[in-house]
């Protein structure tokens, strides 16, 4: 895969001191499956500079994909703690994290925090959509407790 391979070429180059290259190469092996090895791979990045916002915010996305809820979420706060300009993408993995928990007020309230943040996002009406379904299913809990 080419994109494995720039990648990887890009954390060969910097002997591994470069880790938004690791932190893209994680997201590839999330998105391929491998990701026990993304975790590693994120992790590394993470030793390198922790204060990069996207790299907590993959590693979120892998230990969700990992069903290691508390840590994802964990990870996506630190994304958030960091108050940089990619930090509010935490949002959409804590949406995540609310919903497979059954929370789906939650889960809105993290949507609107994305939406607001970025409310040119190109995807903007889908999650707009996500939103709304959450808040649905929130109510018809509600109504029926």
């Amino acid at each position: 895969m080419a994109t494995l391979q720039s990648f990887q070429a890009a954390i060969d180059l910097s002997n591994g001191h470069y880790p938004h290259a690791e932190f893209g190469y994680g997201l590839v092996l999330t998105r391929t499956g491998n990701v026990r090895e993304a975790e590693r791979v994120v992790r590394h990045g993470l030793q390198t500079d922790a204060n990069i916002p996207n790299g907590h915010v993959v590693l979120a996305l892998v230990l969700l994909q990992l069903n290691r809820l508390e840590e994802a979420e964990k990870s996506a706060q630190n994304a958030l703690l960091l108050k940089q300009s990619t930090s509010d993408k935490a949002h959409l993995i804590l949406a995540d994290i609310r919903g497979e928990r059954g929370d789906f007020s939650g889960r809105a309230r993290e949507l609107d925090a994305y939406l607001e943040r970025y409310p040119k996002d190109r995807n903007h009406k889908f999650i707009e959509a996500t939103r709304d379904l959450a808040k649905k299913i929130a109510s018809r809990k509600a109504s029926s407790q």
